[in-house]
């Protein structure tokens, strides 16, 4: 499929059984590279997504697609380490039905010196919608779902890789 803005979704409908799916991105940009993320079967209240780099040289995308025949209303809330920042034009936001739109996280928030992670946060007001982000950094690309509202344990598979490894939590309570 192809799709030229981070906001051309794709909605998968099987017939006769059970399926998953996962999207492979490649980017021909500069740095070029390949992600994969999963996809998601349903729209949910809460959407997370973790670590979205907006730093020097690094942009993300916060991409939300109502796939449903109604019209779908939400607010972003953006969190940092120190900040939390909920961005006017972003709360509250129309979708029409059958619709996605890339939102820039980049043009409202900008990682500072003492800041390493961004969390993306959605919450559904009206209607459904299903999120993902899209990260491109010098490292590479990254695409992947947001996680489907917060949990009380979380289990990590997947060990031994050559690179070191950064753990993202948020306490959604703030306590």
């Amino acid at each position: 499929v192809s799709a030229d803005d981070a906001a051309d979704g794709t909605e998968i409908e099987f017939f006769g059984g059970q399926v998953g799916a996962v999207a492979i991105v490649h980017s021909g940009g500069d740095p070029g590279g390949m992600a994969a993320g999963r996809c998601e079967p349903a729209g949910r209240h809460d959407w997370f997504v973790m670590d979205v780099p907006t730093g020097q040289d690094e942009s993300a995308q916060l991409v939300v697609m109502n796939p449903f025949d109604e019209v779908a209303q939400f607010n972003v809330v953006l969190r940092t380490e120190g900040r939390t920042v909920k961005p006017g034009p972003l709360s509250p936001f129309v979708l029409a039905p059958h619709h996605s739109v890339g939102i820039s996280l980049n043009d409202y928030l900008l990682l500072g010196p003492d800041e390493e992670s961004l969390v993306g946060h959605v919450i559904q007001r009206v209607g459904r919608v299903v999120v993902g982000g899209l990260a491109v950094s010098a490292a590479g690309v990254r695409g992947e779902a947001a996680l489907a509202g917060a949990g009380a344990r979380w289990v990590l598979p997947g060990a031994g890789d050559a690179g070191g490894r950064r753990l993202v939590v948020l306490n959604r309570s703030g306590s």
